[in-house]
Formats: structure tokens, sequence, C-alpha cells
């Protein structure tokens, strides 16, 4: 008779296989999103709001395609851009 993984041990072996699956399709986070997310982190903490950045994270919906991740890439560049030329007194976060 075989033994079957039950309970805690196959959740453990259904995440890698997931995260196996999503590491092989997936591409990484741009460094100008990594910033970005960070800029937007360090200007709400100093502004006392909260900007919804989940999808540019390293582990976001932008990192599933390289479509998307050059979509979400060009956004961040974008964002920074427009930040650093229409803030004044961002965090040193958000400079180059």
């Amino acid at each position: 008779m075989r033994h079957r993984p039950r309970g805690p041990l196959l959740a453990l072996l259904l995440a890698a296989a997931t995260q196996v699956g999503a590491c092989a399709s997936g591409e990484l986070q741009s460094e100008d999103c990594a910033t970005y997310v960070q800029c937007l982190a360090a200007r709400d903490q100093a502004m006392g709001t909260s900007t919804d950045v989940a999808r540019f994270q390293a582990d976001g919906a932008c990192w599933g395609s390289i479509p998307g991740a050059e979509a979400c890439d060009h956004a961040c560049r974008r964002g920074l851009d427009w930040l650093r030329s229409h803030e004044s007194g961002l965090p040193s976060a958000c400079t180059p």
C-alpha cells in the first residue's frame, strides 16, 4: 500500500510546485519598478497617504509575462519621471 501525503505536507508540495511554475513563466521585477514602489512607500509615509502599488511589487501581477512586464516597466519609469518633475521635496528613495 502506498503512502499518500496529507495535510501540511500536501500543502507544502502544492505550494512548491506552484512557485516553480511561476518562476519558470514569469519575469523579474524591473529596477525602475523596485524604485517606484520604494519611492511611493516613502512618499506615502511622509504624506500620511496610501498608494496601491501591489501590481508593481516583486510578487505582483506585472511579472507574469513579458508583455505585462514591459508595460509595467514603462509605467513605473513614467511614474518616476512624473513624480520627479511635478513634486518637490520627495524622499531620498525617489531620487536617481
